[in-house]
Formats: structure tokens, C-alpha cells, sequence
């Protein structure tokens, strides 16, 4: 049986995704292992809307990996 972790906000609407690139210290392979070993195995509407807001800081601090993480989230319809 498969068991899909939520990637949920805390009570201040921020995710592990947050606390990894927000602030002075951010921890910019945290977010890489996010956004290529995690979110992009999970299900569709899995976390969209809680890391929406921090996808521009993704963009800012040239975070490696988002562009591969946002293709990654690219379906096809018939």
C-alpha cells in the first residue's frame, strides 16, 4: 500500500518549500531535492496551491531545478 505524504502548509500557509528558500539562510539544495526528488512523483493538485506563492522566489533565486520541476508538471490532453 502506498502511502502519499502531504505536502500541507504549516499554520502561517507556508510549506517545507517556504522554509527552505525564504529568509537569510536559504538552503537552496533543500528546495533542488524538493522540487526534483519529491513534488514532481506526487499526483496532480498534491500541492499547486500551497507553493504557488513561492514559485516567484523560486524564480529570484535561481533555484536549478524549477525549470525541470515545471515541465515536469506539463500534461497533455487528448
Amino acid at each position: 500500500m502506498e502511502f502519499i505524504m502531504p505536502f500541507i502548509p504549516d499554520i502561517n500557509g507556508e510549506t517545507p518549500l517556504h522554509h527552505s528558500i525564504s529568509g537569510d539562510r536559504a538552503e537552496i539544495r533543500v528546495a533542488d531535492y524538493f522540487l526534483t526528488d519529491v513534488l514532481p512523483k506526487m499526483p496532480l493538485d498534491h500541492h499547486g496551491r500551497a507553493i504557488a506563492s513561492i514559485i516567484s522566489v523560486c524564480i529570484v533565486k535561481n533555484v536549478p531545478s524549477l525549470r525541470s520541476y515545471l515541465d515536469s508538471r506539463l500534461k497533455t490532453t487528448k
